[in-house]
């Protein structure tokens, strides 16, 4: 028995890596938002940016971002998430000019933290085209994320457990990275693939009605101008959008591997009893 047991040890192994379909996909948001700490009525659903960190305010004008991504829409079901990476494309930077030149030189670290709680994108900012003196954000709209509520509304807002969605994440970060002011207002910034965000991604994957995305906050915001503005899915240019790039493995159903084992252990079965056949009659 033991030939029999190495063989459909071997097949097992072969099987699993031969059946395994690996793929990577790239995403664009299904919603982005700007929540206000200055204001607790202004949002940012519809518009071109998306603000994390201070304005000249400091703590008390800081700003947070809201990503999602619809994963499950476009990943199929069951596969088994290896990385993600997430590209942002900076628009402006804290005190710089129109054309993207002067502002903060510091670094600052940008971390995500997934979200336990939903949120709304609704239509604040709807028409704009450029990022450039958006900051201050819009009058929200119906359903609208605003610094004090997951959705807004002029009677019966859903609110955060606490202003600036505090309560309604992950404490820990799930990826950070740090984004300096390159001079150009068209430059990615990329926040490579941890373990956490594969988790992340794995699980709006496997439980989409709880895919609330990614809270994004600016570790530097007690500091005076410190924020970072990217482009977000309204934005014209689609190069610039937000984009997440999943890379997973489909392995087939447990069902479906069973009959291809077995297929194959009868074929080894017949060549073997034909070869002890012959044997015998030899």
């Amino acid at each position: 028995m033991r030939p029999m047991m190495r063989f459909l040890a071997l097949v097992t192994l072969s099987m699993l890596a031969a059946a395994a379909q690996a793929d990577v996909v790239t995403i664009g948001a299904s919603r982005d938002n700007t929540i206000f700490a200055v204001n607790n009525t202004a949002s940012d659903g519809a518009g071109v940016g998306m603000y994390v960190g201070t304005d000249n305010s400091g703590a008390a004008g800081d700003h947070r971002g809201l990503l999602g991504f619809d994963v499950a829409g476009n990943v199929p079901a069951g596969a088994v998430i290896q990385s993600a990476e997430l590209t942002l494309t900076l628009g402006e930077v804290a005190g710089s000019t129109r054309t993207g030149t002067g502002g903060d030189t510091t670094p600052r670290t940008i971390s995500l933290f997934r979200l336990s709680a939903d949120w709304g994108e609704g239509t604040a900012g709807f028409g704009t085209t450029q990022i450039a003196k958006t900051g201050v954000g819009f009058m929200a709209g119906e359903g609208d994320a605003t610094w004090t509520a997951r959705a807004y509304s002029a009677t019966t807002p859903t609110l955060w457990s606490a202003p600036g969605g505090d309560g309604d994440y992950v404490p820990t970060a799930s990826g950070s990275q740090s984004v300096g002011n390159p001079g150009n207002v068209t430059t990615p910034f990329t926040w490579s693939s941890t373990a956490a965000m594969v988790s992340d991604v794995q699980s709006w994957l496997d439980d989409p009605a709880h895919n609330f995305g990614w809270i994004l906050i600016n570790s530097d915001n007690q500091f005076i101008r410190a924020y970072r503005a990217f482009y977000t899915r309204e934005f014209g240019n689609p190069q610039f959008r937000p984009a997440l790039e999943i890379s997973y493995v489909l392995v087939p159903e447990p069902a479906t591997f069973m009959l291809l084992l077995l297929g194959a252990c009868g074929l080894r079965v017949a060549a073997w009893g034909r070869k002890r056949s012959a044997m015998q009659s030899g």
